[in-house]
């Protein structure tokens, strides 16, 4: 989560101003959640362009919506004493030796050299990456990934879910970090699902071979090796997980735009239809969002799909807009 402390971090590593402990809890704090990257991406590219432009009190208070006002000020008054062609020098120098204080570990991080691919809601959207990488991404799904690969590792990182058919490379293992864990593989084909508004994880292998190493707070807490046709799943919120046969009929339904539930509740199909049909959907009792359901939808709208719950669940839902509410009859 990004807390003021995070941005400030962020902040004072862009510009060059943070001290070597200061480098390495940001390095810590990547580490353990991959999906600050991408506000890290977006803070370098928004102060480049800030600072191409004339400092002046509009750009100011745009610039301090996402980080602390004192910081900002700060750092500007300080800018403004100093020339113009050394703040250009001093972000091209930025750029090109964006790198994290664990550098002698072979970890380091460039962002301006990472591209972030986003499908939106309602939307699935297949890549190619530079290894030859197929990767189709599910609704709601973004991905973190350099334009070019280092020569000892193929590293991305994930929040959603994604099918992966990874181009072998025995010399470059490939890596893909969740919120909760960190799949890697030489060469195979597999499924992760690591929404970050669920507790739940789900790697899944098709063919091949994967390690992953299941995280909590910080720390690994379990080692395993997938065979082909299995899964590991696991819960964040307890720190349990378990390995069980895998379906893929089912788990890469969302490919072919179905949607599969497998006695689920209707709290949790909430989310996927969501992601799915880009609505939202509100559920004001408790026994109501408990309710479980078994059902298979292929293109089916919003309503038919409610309509269908409906016969089971006594439910009544109101649309407006974009959104479904849903109460006791």
């Amino acid at each position: 989560m990004m807390n003021d402390h995070i941005k400030d971090l962020i902040l004072k590593f862009t510009l060059e101003a943070a001290t070597e402990s200061e480098l390495k809890e940001l390095s810590d704090i990547l580490e353990k959640d991959p999906s600050i990257a991408v506000e890290l991406e977006i803070s370098l590219r928004a102060k480049s362009l800030i600072l191409s432009k004339s400092v002046n009190q509009n750009i100011i208070g745009e610039f301090e919506n996402g980080f602390s006002r004192s910081v900002i000020r700060n750092v500007f008054n300080r800018f403004s004493r100093i020339a113009a062609i050394f703040i250009g020098i001093a972000i091209i120098v930025s750029a090109i030796t964006f790198s994290l204080y664990d550098f002698h570990k072979n970890r380091s991080v460039n962002s301006l050299q990472s591209k972030i691919i986003i499908a939106n809601k309602g939307e699935i959207k297949v890549i190619k990456l530079e290894d030859g990488t197929r990767v189709c991404l599910a609704p709601d799904s973004k991905i973190v990934i350099p334009v070019n690969f280092s020569d000892k590792k193929r590293e991305v990182s994930l929040t959603g879910e994604a099918y992966f058919e990874v181009t072998r490379d025995v010399n470059r293992p490939f890596e893909v970090k969740t919120q909760h864990s960190r799949i890697q593989v030489l060469g195979t084909k597999f499924n992760i699902h690591a929404y970050s508004n669920e507790s739940f994880e789900q790697t899944a292998l098709l063919e091949g071979k994967v390690q992953v190493r299941l995280c909590s707070k910080g720390r690994v807490i379990g080692k395993k090796i997938l065979k082909p046709n299995t899964a590991v799943c696991f819960d964040s919120k307890t720190g349990r997980y378990a390995i069980s046969s895998a379906d893929f009929e089912n788990i890469l339904a969302w490919q072919k735009k179905r949607i599969v539930f497998n006695n689920e509740r209707l709290e949790d199909i909430a989310k996927r239809i969501e992601r799915f049909y880009n609505v939202k959907i509100e559920i004001s009792d408790s026994q109501i969002a408990n309710s479980r359901f078994s059902a298979e939808f292929d293109k089916e709208s919003v309503d038919e799909i409610l309509k269908s719950f409906q016969i089971i669940a006594p439910f009544s839902y109101e649309q407006r807009g974009q959104t479904y509410y849903l109460t006791n009859k």
